[in-house]
C-alpha cells in the first residue's frame, strides 16, 4: 500500500503544480478524447465495436496525464488524505487549498468551454 499511497501524493502535487493555462488546455485535451470515444461509440454498430471504440481514447486520455474535473476531485483530496501521517507534507497540501479548488474550477471550465466549441460549432455548422 506504500507504493500505491506515494503514487497519490506524487500525482496530487503535480496537479496541484500546473499553471491555470497548462490546466486549461489539458482539459479541453481531456474532453477533445471523451468526445471522440462517444463518437466513435455513436458510430460503432456491435456492443463489442462499441467497447473497442472508447477503449483507445479513453486510454490516450489516462496515458496522456489529462486534467478532468470529476477525476480531480477524487484525486486532489486523496493526496491529502495520504499525506495526514507526515505532518510537514500535510501543512504543504493544505496550504495550497485554495489551489486546489482553482484546479477544479480550470479543469472544469476547459471540458465546457470546448463542448461549446466542439458540440455546437463543428457538430451543428452544416
Amino acid at each position: 500500500m506504500g507504493v500505491v499511497r506515494e503514487a497519490m501524493v506524487q500525482i496530487a502535487r503535480s496537479k496541484i503544480a500546473l499553471d491555470p493555462v497548462s490546466a486549461l488546455a489539458r482539459g479541453v485535451l481531456c474532453n477533445v478524447l471523451v468526445c471522440l470515444a462517444v463518437w466513435l461509440c455513436m458510430g460503432a454498430r456491435s456492443v463489442t465495436a462499441k467497447i473497442l471504440a472508447t477503449v483507445f481514447p479513453t486510454t490516450a486520455f489516462v496515458a496522456g496525464g489529462f486534467e478532468h474535473s470529476v477525476a480531480n476531485m477524487y484525486l486532489l483530496p486523496i493526496g491529502v488524505v495520504f499525506t495526514r501521517g507526515s505532518r510537514q507534507h500535510s501543512q504543504s497540501l493544505m496550504r495550497s487549498a485554495t489551489s486546489r479548488w482553482s484546479r477544479l474550477a480550470t479543469s472544469s471550465a476547459g471540458p465546457s468551454s470546448s463542448r461549446w466549441f466542439l458540440v455546437g460549432v463543428l457538430r451543428y455548422s452544416e
